[in-house]
């Protein structure tokens, strides 16, 4: 029987092999457009090596040693994050949940865990599925990491996402969105979409979802996330005036140009993406 799209999901409606948890239910993965999508990219991933250096900027002020009971990580990948944590910020948890629509991505992270055995005590739990809803119980993680991952999805389906780390997340959990939101106003993202909207894919359409800084508050605010999480800051990741390709060729003076830190007024305005995350995730940092 299929289930209803108001029925919560559990485990129970997955069965393992070869270590990852896959719907029962077919038609979750067979309906999903994006895929195939992937699938093809993370093929491309594997064999360039592309994402596979480590992550910077505010994972690297991430408090270390610190102990979660579980962390669920959206749109996992190969774990590079988890992976960094675990290594290289000394962080622990019980409970690992990776979930991911790409199969190859799950199955690299599976050799990798082999290879590193980062969060050497963790249990494991990867899920392939749309990452709209989450099979895990109410209130019961402690942290939620997801990074680029918003950025290829539709709006509702980014509404969807936050309504369930609302309903996951523990309350005094924390959560960090790391280059989760595209800035619609941004020089170099609007050139970028006009670019894109002369290719016709489904990942160039998707980057076309983008925010203003009120739409990412209005999107956090509706999914009362901000609810079990009111001190919360949405960060300028980076700054761009230029892209620095348009269909593969190189901008003229786009890397000088971005380069170039803008005055604090403008900043909002040049923001290429932002991330999100919970106030109280630095605590004890100065």
């Amino acid at each position: 029987m299929t289930k209803s799209e108001t029925d919560p999901l559990t485990l129970n409606d997955f069965e393992v092999h070869d270590g990852i948890y896959f719907p029962k239910d077919s038609e979750m993965l067979a309906n999903s457009k994006t895929k195939p999508v992937w699938e093809n990219a993370a093929e491309s991933w594997v064999k360039t090596g592309y994402a596979s250096g480590m992550p910077g900027g505010l994972w690297e002020k991430l408090p270390s040693g610190k102990h979660y009971n579980s962390i669920l990580d959206i749109g996992c990948g190969y774990g590079r994050h988890g992976f960094y944590l675990s290594q290289h910020r000394q962080i622990t948890c019980d409970q690992y949940y990776g979930i991911d629509i790409s199969e190859n991505m799950l199955r690299r992270l599976l050799k990798v865990k082999q290879e590193q055995n980062f969060f050497s005590t963790a249990e494991f739990c990867l899920i392939c599925m749309p990452v709209e809803k989450l099979p895990i119980a109410d209130n019961s993680v402690d942290f939620v990491i997801s990074s680029s991952v918003f950025i290829h999805l539709d709006k509702q389906v980014v509404k969807n996402i936050l309504s369930e780390v609302y309903r996951v997340l523990k309350p005094g959990g924390v959560f960090y969105f790391d280059d989760s939101f595209y800035n619609k106003y941004c020089p170099a993202n609007v050139l970028r979409n006009l670019s894109r909207s002369l290719v016709a894919s489904d990942v160039n359409r998707s980057y076309l979802q983008q925010y203003s800084f009120s739409e990412i508050q209005q999107q956090l605010q509706a999914s009362q996330l901000t609810l079990k999480c009111p001190d919360y800051t949405i960060q300028v990741l980076k700054t761009a005036i230029l892209p620095d390709q348009l269909k593969g060729t190189k901008v003229p003076f786009a890397k000088t140009l971005n380069s170039i830190k803008p005055p604090e007024f403008l900043k909002g305005f040049l923001a290429s993406t932002y991330s999100v995350y919970s106030n109280n995730l630095f605590a004890g940092i100065d």
